[in-house]
């Protein structure tokens, strides 16, 4: 049986107009839930829930790390072309779009203070250790979450941002829907 990954994400305009009325870098709540990359041989789905501490609406090259980086070379002089070129603002410096994809990106920087990510990893919607999925993960998922002086993280998988909340999941029982008279997929609360 397949598994498809259900859960109550943001309106994106809800989230625009959170980030838009929110002073700029200021410290605010975030949230996302998202569908980790797996081998090839899991047939299970292994989800990662954060929440975490965050800035939004900021300048990447107006930051002063940003312009020491720069200053020292560990970062070039110029700033260079977001995923290689693939990605276009769509408001500055909030949403970002892939040209390729169409996806929109929210952007994103580290809180400031000892704000540490909570992190909950599940398995076909019931929460786990991150020590069970472990060897099910992907190279690439095994990593810090959101390394580098920002990150983007998708609009659809935005659960929380300041004091706005999804709605909460209401049926918790796996929904079952029929792909075909073969398949049959099972939707997974998160």
């Amino acid at each position: 049986m397949r598994y498809k990954l259900r859960k109550d994400n943001m309106n994106k305009d809800i989230v625009l107009a959170t980030v838009q009325s929110a002073t700029k870098g200021a410290n605010i709540k975030l949230a996302w839930t998202r569908v980790c990359k797996v081998k090839k041989t899991c047939t299970d789905v292994i989800s990662k829930s954060v929440k975490t501490v965050g800035r939004i609406g900021i300048d990447y090259d107006h930051q002063q790390v940003v312009q020491e980086k720069r200053e020292n070379g560990d970062l070039p002089m110029e700033s260079q072309p977001i995923w290689h070129g693939k990605g276009q603002w769509v408001i500055f410096p909030y949403l970002l779009k892939h040209v390729d994809t169409g996806q929109e990106y929210l952007r994103l920087y580290h809180g400031t203070g000892n704000a540490t990510p909570h992190v909950k990893f599940f398995r076909n919607g019931i929460e786990t250790t991150y020590a069970d999925v472990e060897n099910d993960l992907l190279s690439n998922e095994k990593r810090g979450e959101k390394d580098g002086d920002c990150f983007c993280c998708k609009i659809e998988d935005m659960t929380e941002i300041a004091w706005q909340v999804a709605a909460p999941i209401i049926n918790r029982e796996p929904v079952r829907e029929f792909v075909s008279e073969k398949e049959s997929v099972e939707t997974v609360n998160v």
